[in-house]
C-alpha cells in the first residue's frame, strides 16, 4: 500500500482542497473502503471521488505537523506560547498624526512607511487596503473573510441597506441605519457629532463617541513608528468583511484550519485504503498538535481575535475568536474513524490524551466569558460554537449531552435564524451577505449531520415561521449574489441532494451548469445519501427537493400564520442592541424588513 501513496502522490501533485467544515459519519466512511464503486445505497460512482480524497490526503501529508507554538517575536499577551493568537481580521488602526515634520502611519500590507509629511490616516489610505478578492479557498483560514474594495456598493463609511426591497406596505418601517464607521475628518474640517442617543445605543459606532465638533490631531511619538508599534498606539476600528492582511502574519489560524483538514483527509483516505501510512499522519498531527509537552496547543481561544489598540482590550480576546476553532469538528470526526476501524496506531494513550484535552477545551466553551458570550450569538458564531461544543460532548463519550446541545440550538436560536422565505436576517444585514448566508448553512449542516449521526432528524425542523434548512439553502441557490463569488454555494449543494432527495433534479441541473466536475470532488464523496439515515430522502423514496415558488409565499405583512416577533435574543440586549461581530451591531428594526422581504427572481 505505501506503493500505492507514492504512485498516487506522482500523479497529483497539484491537487487543492476545498470543502467545507463538514461532519461525515464514519460507518459510512468505513462501508466506502469495502466497495469499489457505488455506494452501496446506490447513486453515482465515486471512484473519482475517492481519489480526490486520496488525493487530499497526499498533498497534506508533505506538510506539517502544525503547531501554534511559533518562536516569532509575536506572543499571546498572557507570554505562554502554547497559547492560541489571532487578531480580529476586521478591524483597522487608525492614527491621526499632526504635521509638524514628523512620519504619518500610512503603511502598506508588508509594513513599510512614508514619510510624506502630510496629515494621513492608515484607516482611509488606498495602500492600507488589501486587494479585493472574491475566490473561495477552504485552505485559507480567513476564506470567510473577504475583502471588500474601497468606493464600492459595500464602502466601510457606512453600513449597507438590505439588498432585497421589503414590501411596500412596510414602507413606514425604520430604515436601516447607515451611520459612519469611523470615519476621519480632515485638520481643516470641523464634524457634527453623532446623536448621544445613537451613540449609547449602538455598539457598531462607538467609536464615534469619541469625535468631537472640533477636530482634532494626536503628535507621533516618534521620527518613524514601526507598524508593529500601531497594535498597542493606535486605537482599531471595525471595517465589517475587510480583511487587514496583517493577520496572516500569525501562525495560529492556518495551523488550526491545516491541521484539521489533514486529519480528516488523511482519516477518509485510511478508511478507503487501509493503507496505515495514513493513519500514522492523522496521529502525528493530533499527537504533535494536543498531547506532546512542547508542542501543544492550550485548550482555549483567551486570545482568538484579538481587537487589536491601547487599554486591556488590545490584550484579550473576543467572543468571534472561537469561530477560528471549528475545524474541531473534522478533528473528532477523525478520531471516530480512527476509532471505528481499530487503526493500530491510534493507542489508547493517545486517546486518553485527547479526551482529557478536550474535556478542559469543553469546560471553557461553557463557562468561560468569551464561551458564554459566544454561545449567546444568534449568527454564525452562535452555530459554529456549538458544534464545536457537540463535537467535543461526543468524542469524550457524553453522546447524550452532544444530542442535548444540538437539540438545544435547533429548538432556540434556530427559530429566529430563519424567516419564512428562507431568508437569514442575521446574516443578510452583513457587507457580505451572499457569503455570510453560506457561510451559517455551512454550520447549519454539520451540525444536522453530527445530529443525524447521533440518531437525530434535524433537517424537518422549523424555525418560528416554517423554515428548514432545505428552505434556507433554496433561498440562497435563487440570489443573485451581486458581484460575490457564486462558486461558494456549490460546495453545499451535494449535502442537499443526500439529505433531502432531489426527484426534480433541480440541484443536479444547477452543479451540471455551474460546477461541472462536482462529481470528481470531495465534498462529492462526502455527500451520498448512505451517509445520512435520518433525512428525509433516507426515510422516503419519495423524498423531492421543491424549490418555494411565489405563489406559496404570503402577501400579507405577516410572516405566514406566524406574525414577526422580534428576535428572543433581543429580550435581555442592553440599549436595544445585539453585537454579531466585534463592533457590528443591529437593533430589531433594522432586522425586521429581511423577516417580511419578498422572493427574489430566479438566477440561473
Amino acid at each position: 500500500m505505501a506503493v500505492l501513496y507514492l504512485s498516487v502522490l506522482s500523479l497529483f501533485v497539484g491537487f487543492t482542497l476545498g470543502d467545507p467544515t463538514d461532519w461525515v459519519s464514519p460507518d459510512y466512511m468505513i462501508l466506502q473502503g469495502q466497495t469499489s464503486g457505488r455506494p452501496a445505497s446506490g447513486g453515482s460512482d465515486l471512484s473519482t471521488a475517492k481519489a480526490a480524497v486520496i488525493r487530499a490526503a497526499i498533498k497534506s501529508g508533505q506538510s506539517g505537523p502544525w503547531s501554534v507554538v511559533s518562536t516569532e517575536k509575536i506572543q499571546p499577551p498572557s507570554g505562554d506560547v502554547h497559547d492560541y493568537l489571532s487578531w480580529a481580521p476586521y478591524h483597522w488602526p487608525e492614527c491621526n498624526w499632526c504635521p509638524n515634520g514628523k512620519t504619518h502611519l500610512v503603511h502598506t500590507i508588508s509594513g513599510s512607511g512614508n514619510d510624506t509629511g502630510t496629515p494621513t490616516n492608515s484607516f482611509i489610505s488606498s495602500s492600507s487596503s488589501p486587494a479585493s478578492t472574491n475566490s473561495y479557498n477552504g485552505d485559507d483560514p480567513y476564506q470567510y473573510f473577504v475583502s471588500v474594495p474601497e468606493g464600492s456598493d459595500f464602502d466601510f463609511h457606512r453600513r449597507q441597506a438590505p439588498t432585497s426591497t421589503p414590501p411596500a406596505d412596510l414602507s413606514s418601517l425604520p430604515a436601516l441605519s447607515t451611520l459612519p464607521l469611523g470615519e476621519t475628518a480632515s485638520l481643516s474640517q470641523t464634524t457634527s457629532a453623532p446623536a448621544t442617543s445613537d451613540i449609547n445605543s449602538r455598539t457598531h459606532v462607538a467609536q464615534a463617541a469619541a469625535k468631537t465638533t472640533k477636530a482634532s490631531c494626536t503628535p507621533s511619538p516618534t521620527k518613524s513608528l514601526v507598524p508593529s508599534a500601531t497594535w498597542t498606539t493606535c486605537a482599531y476600528v471595525g471595517r465589517d468583511g475587510q480583511v487587514n492582511s496583517d493577520v496572516r502574519s500569525l501562525p495560529g489560524p492556518d495551523a488550526l484550519n491545516s491541521m484539521s483538514q489533514a486529519c480528516y483527509s488523511n482519516a477518509a483516505a485510511y478508511a478507503i485504503t487501509k493503507d496505515a501510512l495514513y493513519a500514522k499522519k492523522v496521529v502525528q498531527l493530533i499527537n504533535n498538535f494536543y498531547i506532546d509537552e512542547a508542542t501543544k496547543m492550550n485548550p482555549n481561544m483567551k486570545f482568538g481575535q484579538v481587537v487589536r489598540g491601547p487599554g486591556p482590550k488590545g490584550i484579550e480576546g473576543t467572543f468571534t475568536g472561537v469561530l477560528d476553532n471549528r475545524g474541531f469538528l473534522r478533528v473528532v470526526n477523525s478520531v471516530a474513524i480512527l476509532r471505528m476501524t481499530k487503526a493500530p496506531d491510534w493507542s489508547a494513550a493517545l486517546d486518553e490524551g485527547l479526551k482529557s484535552w478536550t474535556k478542559i477545551y469543553a469546560v471553557w466553551l461553557s463557562s468561560s466569558a468569551i464561551g458564554q458570550m459566544t454561545a449567546s450569538r444568534p449568527n454564525n458564531h452562535g452555530t459554529f460554537y456549538k458544534s464545536q461544543l457537540a463535537a467535543a460532548q461526543y468524542l469524550v463519550g457524553s453522546n447524550e449531552e452532544a444530542k442535548a446541545t444540538i437539540l438545544d440550538f435547533f429548538q432556540k436560536p434556530f427559530l429566529d435564524q430563519l424567516a419564512v422565505t428562507g431568508e437569514q436576517p442575521f446574516e443578510a444585514v452583513r457587507t457580505r451577505p451572499y457569503h455570510y448566508r453560506l457561510f451559517n448553512l455551512e454550520g447549519l449542516l454539520a451540525l444536522a449531520k453530527l445530529g443525524d449521526y447521533l440518531g437525530l432528524d434535524c433537517w424537518t425542523m422549523k424555525s418560528k415561521y416554517g423554515a428548514t434548512i432545505q428552505t434556507a439553502f433554496d433561498y440562497v441557490m435563487n440570489l443573485d449574489p451581486k458581484g460575490e463569488d457564486k462558486s461558494q454555494i456549490y460546495p453545499l449543494i451535494p449535502a442537499m441532494m443526500a439529505a433531502y432527495g432531489d426527484a426534480q433534479g433541480t440541484y443536479e441541473a444547477f452543479l451540471k451548469k455551474n460546477d461541472p466536475n462536482y462529481q470528481s470532488k470531495v465534498t462529492w464523496f462526502n455527500n451520498q445519501r448512505g451517509a445520512l439515515l435520518h433525512a428525509p430522502a433516507s426515510q422516503s423514496k419519495n423524498a423531492r427537493a421543491v424549490l418555494w415558488s411565489r405563489e406559496d409565499l404570503p402577501s400579507s405583512p405577516t410572516v405566514g400564520s406566524t406574525p414577526f416577533v422580534c428576535p428572543s435574543v433581543f429580550r435581555d440586549a442592553e440599549g436595544g442592541v445585539v453585537e454579531l461581530d466585534n463592533g457590528f451591531a443591529v437593533t430589531c428594526n433594522e432586522l425586521e424588513p429581511f423577516y417580511r422581504i419578498q422572493p427574489p427572481a430566479t438566477v440561473d
